[in-house]
C-alpha cells in the first residue's frame, strides 16, 4: 500500500500526468479441476460452473514510473506459481519485482493453482500454464488502454 501511495502522491507533487488503465479476462477453467481450500483436493474436482471466475488489472504509469496491480478470483497466489508468473511478466513488459501487485479474491470455488504435472490433478497443471498467458494478457491489456488522469480522478 505504501508504494502505491507514494506513487500517486509523486505524480501528483510533481505535476507528472498519471496514465490509468484497467482490464479484466476470463480465467475460469475450461475443464475440471482440483478445487482450492479442501481435504484431499485429488479427490475433490469441480462440477461445472456456477459463476465465471476473472482476473482484473489495473496500470499506472508517471513518467518513468510504473505499477500494475492484478487480482484474480483465486484463493490466492502461493509462492512457487506467483514466481513463475511474475517472471513472464517482468521480462515482457520491463517490469521491475516492487512494480507487480498480486492478490486474490479468496474463493474456496477456484482451481488450485500449482506447477506439479501430476498433483493435484493433471488439468491444473494445464490450468496453471493458461492462467500464466491470460495475466500476460490482461496486463497487456491494462497498460495498453491506459489513458491521462486529472489527480481529483484518481
Amino acid at each position: 500500500m505504501y508504494r502505491f501511495t507514494a506513487f500517486v502522491l509523486g505524480s501528483a507533487l510533481y505535476a507528472q500526468p498519471l496514465f490509468v488503465g484497467v482490464a479484466r479476462v476470463d480465467i475460469t477453467p475450461d475443464k475440471p479441476v482440483a478445487l482450492m481450500g479442501y481435504s484431499n483436493p485429488e479427490q475433490r474436482l469441480s462440477q461445472g460452473v456456477h459463476d465465471l471466475l476473472y482476473a482484473r488489472a489495473i496500470a499506472f504509469r508517471s513518467g518513468a514510473k510504473r505499477l500494475v496491480l492484478v487480482s484474480c478470483d483465486l484463493s490466492g497466489f502461493q509462492t512457487a506459481p506467483v514466481l513463475h508468473f511474475q517472471k513472464d511478466i517482468f521480462a515482457k513488459f520491463g517490469l521491475a519485482e516492487d512494480e507487480v501487485v498480486f492478490c486474490g479474491t479468496h474463493t474456496h470455488s477456484a482451481p488450485m493453482v500449482f506447477l506439479n504435472p501430476t498433483y493435484p490433478h493433471p488439468n491444473n497443471f494445464e490450468y496453471a500454464e493458461r492462467l500464466r498467458a491470460r495475466l500476460l494478457e490482461v496486463v497487456g491489456q491494462a497498460f495498453a488502454g491506459a489513458s491521462a488522469r486529472r489527480s481529483e480522478q484518481a
